[in-house]
């Protein structure tokens, strides 16, 4: 039974992810490089006319299983999209697991849905989203990152990481991304790494009904990370809300 009666709607039972799909893309068995599903608009030359042609990317998948893809320990993640701005793109109801880099990458991109997935066991960034305008990432599961394996040393400096990163990796402006209904679990720095809102104003919250657990690494572990991302409209306060924590290492939501 839930326990969400018990604990303000939040239901704490372990979850149950299926990874697999009869759809299935596989990378090559190779220990550094497993491939990538990569969409972006470009300018490609034609020989015939001899002038540049646009040609826009588009990816439209859903129940696809995406196994053994990114490279290792980079941010050529297993599903890119880089300058992906004109079509629309979506990716629902997929699996998206077990790679030896990024999981997801959103860079420079517009108009992206993805809703019911499940992104699983990536280093050390689940799901990276930057420089993106009008996204909806909802009722998604992404867990179990671990750290990287490649760096001889990091200075004594915390390797940046998170199981989904909000317009935070790069520190970049973001329009409309809306995250919601999302589950992050079973990673080492942080689940959710967010901006906040400006305190009281729920109504332009678009970060909520999000939450983050079991986060635990070596000297890290927090469930949800919040920034000040210097928008003038924030003021002096800032804000997350309607979002929950549980069972991590430690602080279960942390201001910065």
């Amino acid at each position: 039974m839930s326990s969400a009666d018990k604990y303000n709607g939040v239901d704490i039972r372990g979850e149950v992810l299926l990874l697999s799909r009869n759809v299935r893309v596989v990378g090559e068995d190779i220990w550094s490089w497993g491939g990538q599903i990569v969409t972006t608009d470009l300018m490609e030359f034609d020989t015939n006319t001899m002038e540049l042609v646009p040609r826009y990317g588009q990816l439209l998948m859903d129940n696809v299983e995406v196994y053994n893809c990114s490279q290792i320990d980079t941010m050529r993640a297993a599903v890119r999209f880089e300058q992906a701005v004109t079509l629309p793109q979506r990716v629902t109801n997929s699996a998206i697991h077990n790679g030896l880099g990024w999981g997801v990458s959103v860079s420079k991109a517009k108009n992206i849905e993805m809703s019911n997935n499940v992104i699983f066991s990536f280093r050390p960034v689940g799901v990276g989203i930057d420089s993106v305008q009008n996204m909806t990432f909802d009722s998604n599961f992404v867990g179990g990152s671990v750290e990287r394996t490649t760096f001889e040393s990091l200075d004594q400096k915390v390797d940046k990481a998170g199981l989904v990163t909000v317009c935070s990796y790069e520190m970049t402006k973001c329009t409309d991304v809306y995250v919601t209904n999302n589950i992050a679990a079973g990673g080492i720095y942080a689940g959710f790494v967010v901006a906040g809102h400006a305190c009281g104003d729920y109504e332009n919250s678009k970060f909520y009904g999000n939450v983050a657990h079991s986060i635990a690494g070596p000297d890290m572990g927090y469930g949800i990370i919040v920034y000040n991302n210097g928008d003038p409209g924030l003021g002096e306060c800032i804000e997350s809300s309607y979002n929950a924590a549980y069972k991590n290492y430690w602080h279960g939501i942390y201001y910065y």
